[in-house]
C-alpha cells in the first residue's frame, strides 16, 4: 500500500531571514535531502541533516556508514528476519528508550541516537527503518497516536507491528486497541487503518512537531522558530507552522515577519478557533513595527 504524505496547499511564500537565522544553505541541503527520500525512501540523510541544524560540521557520511555497518553485523535475514533484527538492534545492540529523560532534545536526533543509544519512539524506530532498508526487510513508520511504531513483513510477508521504544516488542491488535485507549481514553475506538504506513515527511514532520514542543516549552523561540519553519519546507501550506512560526518571531521581537505570517495564517483559515485572538496580535504587532519605523 502506499503511504499517504502530508496534506498540502498552497505553499507558503518564502521569507527573508534577515539577522535572525541565517541558515539558507542548510535549509536548501535538508530540503534536497527530503526530496532524496522522497524518491528512495533514504529517511537517514535526511534525520541527519535536520540534525546538522544543531551540531555544526556534522559528518553525514559517518554517520550513514555507521547504519551500514548495523547492518552489515546482522546475520539473521530470511524468515522471521523483521523480528530478528528487532532483537539485533534493541537486545544485543543495546539501543533503548530513554524514558528517564524522555523530552531530552537529543533524543530527536539520529546522530545522537548513535551514539548515545537511546531515543524516543520516532527516533529509534527511524533506526530500524534504515537498518531494515539496508538488509532488504520490508518496513515503514506508523504514526500511530501518541507512540510511533514500525510495521514491517516478518514470515510469508505478513505485516508485524514492532515497538522499538520497549525493545522491539510484537505487538497484536488487541495490544494496539489497548495502548490507543491509554492515550485517548477507553472510549477510543481502534481502527485498523491506524497501523497504515506513513512517508518520510510525515515521519519528519511529527519529529519537527516534537522538538518544536520541546523548545517552546524551554523558552528557546529560536530554535522552536526553526522547527516551525524547517516544518514548512517538509509540507508547503501547513497552516499550524505558520502560524507558529509567526508566534516565534513575535518572541524574537521580528514584528513585522511575526504579523505577516499570522496574517496569512487568517487568510488562509478565517474561521480557525483563535482567529480573534491572532487578529489581536497582529494588531499590536503591526503598532509596534510602526513605532520602530
Amino acid at each position: 500500500m502506499k503511504a499517504a504524505g502530508p496534506r498540502e496547499s498552497v505553499s507558503i511564500p518564502a521569507i527573508s531571514w534577515g539577522p535572525v537565522l541565517n541558515f539558507s544553505d542548510e535549509r536548501r541541503a535538508f530540503g534536497l535531502a527530503l526530496e532524496a527520500a522522497d524518491e528512495r525512501q533514504d529517511l537517514a540523510a535526511a534525520l541527519l541533516r535536520l540534525a546538522a541544524f544543531e551540531y555544526e560540521a556534522l559528518d553525514v557520511d559517518r554517520y550513514l556508514g555507521r547504519l551500514d555497518a548495523l547492518a552489515d553485523g546482522f546475520a539473521g535475514r530470511g524468515p522471521g528476519a523483521a523480528a530478528a533484527l528487532a532483537r539485533h538492534l534493541f537486545g544485543e545492540g543495546g539501543f533503548r528508550g530513554n524514558a528517564s529523560n524522555y523530552y531530552d532534545p537529543r533524543n530527536s536526533f539520529l546522530n545522537e541516537v548513535l551514539d548515545r543509544r537511546v531515543g524516543i519512539p520516532i527516533s529509534l524506530s527511524a533506526l530500524y527503518l534504515e537498518v531494515a532498508r539496508r538488509c532488504g526487510i520490508a518496513a515503514a513508520g506508523i504514526s500511530f497516536p501518541g507512540h510511533f511504531l514500525v510495521r514491517a513483513e516478518d514470515d510469508g510477508g505478513a505485516p508485524c507491528v514492532l515497538d522499538p521504544f520497549h525493545g522491539g516488542a510484537r505487538l497484536s491488535l488487541a495490544d494496539c486497541r489497548a495502548r490507543l485507549q491509554r492515550v485517548r481514553g477507553r472510549e477510543a475506538e481502534f481502527d485498523e487503518r491506524m497501523l497504515e504506513p506513513c512517508s518520510p515527511r510525515e515521519l519528519m514532520l511529527r519529529v519537527l512537531r516534537n522538538l518544536k514542543v520541546i523548545y517552546a516549552r524551554a523558552g528557546d523561540a529560536r530554535r522552536a522558530l526553526r522547527c516551525a519553519d524547517l516544518g514548512l519546507v517538509v509540507a508547503p501550506g501547513n497552516l499550524e507552522d505558520l502560524r507558529d512560526r509567526g508566534r516565534f518571531f513575535a518572541e524574537l521581537d521580528c514584528y513585522a515577519l511575526a504579523a505577516d505570517d499570522l496574517e496569512l495564517y487568517l487568510v488562509r483559515v478565517p474561521a480557525a478557533p483563535d482567529a480573534t485572538d491572532v487578529q489581536a496580535q497582529v494588531s499590536a504587532l503591526r503598532a509596534r513595527a510602526a513605532r520602530l519605523n
